[in-house]
């Protein structure tokens, strides 16, 4: 009977591990004044799967959380969210920012790059309440690529700038240049709790980078009609491992499936 039992919990283990698996790649791309072009990428094949559209102006940011878009476009102090499922718009987040280029979660609150000329960071709240402001030394403003992973943040040095820098939360350089990325421009920077992934702006591709910053792959990207000009990328937070907010609904799958399972234990041994 107990080999039964731990063979029923092993198989909602693997289930909640089935769930958490880290395969969807989130970009948001400038469309030259159309709608925010949100779409999800297989990260292995680079087959989309989904494509919504967001309010008009050229997409920046990209942040998912569990089923909840976190997006931005350029010159504009909002963060709009939208279901990941069907697009459907939600309320959007008013900060006291003008432009911000990249959105990063840390399981409390946002981390983004100041897109209006300086070479800021800045940490805001869920209520979009800037909260921390610190300068990333290495960069020469206008950084559109930045993530947070392991309690450090990594920013390119620029506009569409290839080269990726480490810092500490307080701004302190960690590792200057731990990424060199695509000579064409790269742009929009994620971390799956295992590899950083980089947008190619110009080249409608992806790449793929160990943590120490050695190349991995290229990841090509469906043609559209127009052009794709991802800004910025992202995975779901909730299921990176270096994000301490646990995911709501795999916790209550599991809660559901032990509170099952234990009664369904007791009524045999009494039978």
């Amino acid at each position: 009977m107990r080999n039964k039992f731990l063979g029923v919990l092993s198989a909602v283990a693997l289930a909640a591990g089935t769930l958490h698996a880290q395969d969807v790649l989130w970009g948001n791309s400038a469309q030259g004044g159309g709608p925010a072009n949100i779409e999800a990428f297989d990260k292995t094949t680079g087959v989309r799967l989904h494509q919504f559209a967001g309010v008009s102006g050229n997409g920046r940011a990209i942040v998912v959380v569990g089923n909840t878009v976190y997006y931005s476009v350029v010159g504009d102090g909002h963060i709009y969210t939208m279901d990941a499922t069907t697009g459907v718009a939600g309320p959007a987040i008013a900060t006291s920012l003008t432009s911000f280029s990249t959105l990063a979660y840390d399981g409390t609150g946002f981390w983004t790059g100041d897109y209006a000329g300086s070479n800021h960071a800045y940490h805001l709240t869920m209520g979009g309440v800037v909260d921390k402001t610190i300068t990333l030394g290495l960069s020469e403003g206008n950084s559109d690529g930045l993530e947070y992973f392991d309690g450090k943040l990594i920013a390119n040095e620029g506009d569409a700038n290839p080269v990726y820098d480490v810092y500490d939360l307080n701004g302190n350089v960690i590792t200057a240049g731990l990424i060199h990325g695509n000579a064409g421009g790269s742009t929009g920077i994620a971390f799956d709790g295992t590899d950083f992934f980089t947008s190619n702006i110009y080249a409608n591709s992806i790449d793929v980078w160990s943590m120490t910053g050695t190349f991995i792959s290229t990841l090509a990207l469906p043609t559209v009609g127009s052009g794709r000009l991802i800004e910025d990328l992202s995975v779901d937070y909730s299921q990176r491992v270096d994000i301490t907010t646990p995911e709501p609904s795999s916790l209550a799958l599991l809660g559901t499936g032990l509170v099952g399972i234990v009664p369904m234990m007791r009524r045999r041994r009494k039978a």
